[in-house]
Protein backbone atom coordinates (compact mmCIF):
# COMPACT_ATOMS: atom_id res chain seq x y z
CA UNK A 1 0.00 0.00 0.00
CA UNK A 2 1.43 3.35 -1.01
CA UNK A 3 2.06 6.12 1.49
CA UNK A 4 -0.88 8.18 0.23
CA UNK A 5 -3.24 5.20 0.38
CA UNK A 6 -2.01 4.25 3.85
CA UNK A 7 -2.75 7.79 5.05
CA UNK A 8 -6.24 7.67 3.57
CA UNK A 9 -6.79 4.24 5.12
CA UNK A 10 -5.64 5.27 8.60
CA UNK A 11 -7.41 8.64 8.47
CA UNK A 12 -10.65 7.08 7.26
CA UNK A 13 -10.48 4.35 9.87
CA UNK A 14 -9.78 6.87 12.64
CA UNK A 15 -12.76 9.00 11.59
CA UNK A 16 -15.08 5.98 11.32
CA UNK A 17 -14.12 4.70 14.77
CA UNK A 18 -14.17 8.11 16.47
CA UNK A 19 -17.45 8.95 14.75
CA UNK A 20 -19.00 5.70 15.97
CA UNK A 21 -17.82 6.34 19.52
CA UNK A 22 -19.15 9.92 19.42
CA UNK A 23 -22.53 8.69 18.17
CA UNK A 24 -22.70 6.19 21.03
CA UNK A 25 -21.81 8.93 23.51
CA UNK A 26 -24.69 11.10 22.36
CA UNK A 27 -28.10 11.43 23.94
CA UNK A 28 -30.92 13.97 24.09
CA UNK A 29 -28.68 16.28 26.16
CA UNK A 30 -25.63 15.89 23.93
CA UNK A 31 -27.02 15.94 20.40
CA UNK A 32 -23.84 17.66 19.20
CA UNK A 33 -21.99 14.37 19.74
CA UNK A 34 -24.40 12.57 17.43
CA UNK A 35 -24.05 15.30 14.78
CA UNK A 36 -20.25 15.42 15.01
CA UNK A 37 -20.03 11.64 15.07
CA UNK A 38 -22.25 11.37 12.02
CA UNK A 39 -20.13 13.84 10.06
CA UNK A 40 -16.90 12.08 11.07
CA UNK A 41 -18.40 8.69 10.20
CA UNK A 42 -19.44 9.73 6.69
CA UNK A 43 -16.18 11.59 6.00
CA UNK A 44 -14.25 8.54 7.18
CA UNK A 45 -16.01 6.27 4.69
CA UNK A 46 -15.42 8.84 1.93
CA UNK A 47 -11.68 8.93 2.71
CA UNK A 48 -11.11 5.18 2.63
CA UNK A 49 -9.21 3.95 -0.39
CA UNK A 50 -11.29 1.79 -2.64
CA UNK A 51 -13.99 1.96 -5.24
CA UNK A 52 -16.22 4.99 -4.78
CA UNK A 53 -19.28 2.96 -5.72
CA UNK A 54 -18.50 0.36 -3.04
CA UNK A 55 -17.96 3.02 -0.38
CA UNK A 56 -21.16 4.84 -1.23
CA UNK A 57 -23.19 1.63 -1.44
CA UNK A 58 -22.30 0.57 2.11
CA UNK A 59 -22.11 3.83 4.03
CA UNK A 60 -25.81 4.08 4.92
CA UNK A 61 -26.20 0.48 6.17
CA UNK A 62 -22.93 0.88 8.10
CA UNK A 63 -24.23 4.09 9.64
CA UNK A 64 -27.50 2.46 10.63
CA UNK A 65 -25.54 -0.29 12.39
CA UNK A 66 -23.47 2.27 14.29
CA UNK A 67 -26.47 4.48 15.07
CA UNK A 68 -28.47 1.49 16.37
CA UNK A 69 -25.98 1.20 19.22
CA UNK A 70 -27.69 4.22 20.83
CA UNK A 71 -30.62 1.96 21.71
CA UNK A 72 -28.47 -0.11 24.04
CA UNK A 73 -26.79 -3.50 24.19
CA UNK A 74 -29.77 -5.33 22.70
CA UNK A 75 -28.80 -3.76 19.35
CA UNK A 76 -25.18 -4.97 19.52
CA UNK A 77 -25.74 -7.48 16.67
CA UNK A 78 -26.28 -4.50 14.36
CA UNK A 79 -22.49 -4.08 14.44
CA UNK A 80 -22.51 -6.74 11.74
CA UNK A 81 -23.57 -4.03 9.26
CA UNK A 82 -20.46 -1.81 9.53
CA UNK A 83 -18.26 -4.91 9.68
CA UNK A 84 -19.67 -6.38 6.47
CA UNK A 85 -19.44 -2.92 4.89
CA UNK A 86 -15.76 -2.88 5.82
CA UNK A 87 -15.24 -6.27 4.18
CA UNK A 88 -17.00 -5.07 1.02
CA UNK A 89 -14.93 -1.88 0.75
CA UNK A 90 -11.69 -3.74 1.47
CA UNK A 91 -12.67 -6.28 -1.22
CA UNK A 92 -12.05 -9.27 1.00
CA UNK A 93 -12.45 -12.80 -0.35
CA UNK A 94 -15.60 -14.81 0.26
CA UNK A 95 -13.71 -16.93 2.77
CA UNK A 96 -13.09 -13.87 4.94
CA UNK A 97 -16.83 -13.42 5.49
CA UNK A 98 -16.61 -16.35 7.93
CA UNK A 99 -15.17 -13.79 10.35
CA UNK A 100 -18.72 -12.51 10.79
CA UNK A 101 -19.53 -15.60 12.89
CA UNK A 102 -17.44 -14.78 16.02
CA UNK A 103 -18.66 -11.18 15.98
CA UNK A 104 -22.24 -12.33 15.67
CA UNK A 105 -21.84 -14.84 18.51
CA UNK A 106 -20.34 -12.25 20.87
CA UNK A 107 -22.88 -9.53 20.06
CA UNK A 108 -25.86 -11.89 20.32
CA UNK A 109 -24.55 -13.10 23.70
CA UNK A 110 -24.19 -9.49 24.87
CA UNK A 111 -27.66 -8.58 23.59
CA UNK A 112 -29.15 -11.54 25.44
CA UNK A 113 -27.31 -10.83 28.68
CA UNK A 114 -27.51 -7.04 28.97
CA UNK A 115 -30.56 -4.85 28.47
CA UNK A 116 -29.93 -1.43 29.99
CA UNK A 117 -28.30 1.54 28.27
CA UNK A 118 -26.09 1.83 31.38
CA UNK A 119 -24.59 -1.54 30.42
CA UNK A 120 -23.01 0.08 27.34
CA UNK A 121 -19.99 0.92 29.50
CA UNK A 122 -19.24 -2.80 29.51
CA UNK A 123 -20.74 -4.02 26.24
CA UNK A 124 -19.23 -1.34 23.98
CA UNK A 125 -15.57 -2.22 24.69
CA UNK A 126 -16.34 -5.95 24.51
CA UNK A 127 -18.13 -5.47 21.17
CA UNK A 128 -15.24 -3.32 19.97
CA UNK A 129 -12.69 -6.00 20.85
CA UNK A 130 -14.82 -8.61 19.07
CA UNK A 131 -15.08 -6.31 16.03
CA UNK A 132 -11.33 -5.71 15.84
CA UNK A 133 -10.61 -9.41 16.39
CA UNK A 134 -13.03 -10.33 13.62
CA UNK A 135 -11.38 -7.80 11.30
CA UNK A 136 -7.97 -9.38 11.96
CA UNK A 137 -9.47 -12.82 11.42
CA UNK A 138 -11.00 -11.67 8.13
CA UNK A 139 -7.62 -10.32 7.02
CA UNK A 140 -5.94 -13.62 7.87
CA UNK A 141 -8.64 -15.62 6.06
CA UNK A 142 -8.25 -13.34 3.04
CA UNK A 143 -4.47 -13.92 2.95
CA UNK A 144 -5.05 -17.66 3.35
CA UNK A 145 -7.49 -17.68 0.44
CA UNK A 146 -5.05 -15.67 -1.69
CA UNK A 147 -2.19 -18.10 -0.94
CA UNK A 148 -4.41 -21.08 -1.75
CA UNK A 149 -5.52 -19.50 -5.00
CA UNK A 150 -1.93 -18.66 -5.93
CA UNK A 151 -0.81 -22.22 -5.18
CA UNK A 152 -3.74 -23.62 -7.13
CA UNK A 153 -2.84 -21.50 -10.16
CA UNK A 154 0.74 -22.80 -9.98
CA UNK A 155 -0.65 -26.32 -9.97
CA UNK A 156 0.47 -27.30 -6.50
CA UNK A 157 -1.32 -30.53 -5.63
CA UNK A 158 -3.70 -30.44 -2.72
CA UNK A 159 -4.03 -26.66 -2.75
CA UNK A 160 -7.75 -25.97 -2.84
CA UNK A 161 -9.89 -23.14 -1.69
CA UNK A 162 -12.48 -24.31 0.82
Amino acid sequence: MGERMRGRYLGGLALIVSGSVAIQGGNSYALFLIVQGTVAFFVGWALLPGSRSRRMAVVVPAYLGAFAQLAGPQCAPALILPFVAWLVVRQRSRLSYLAVVPLLLVTVALAGSFREVADLAFTTPVSGIALVGSAWLASWLDRTAARSLKAQRRGTPGARIG
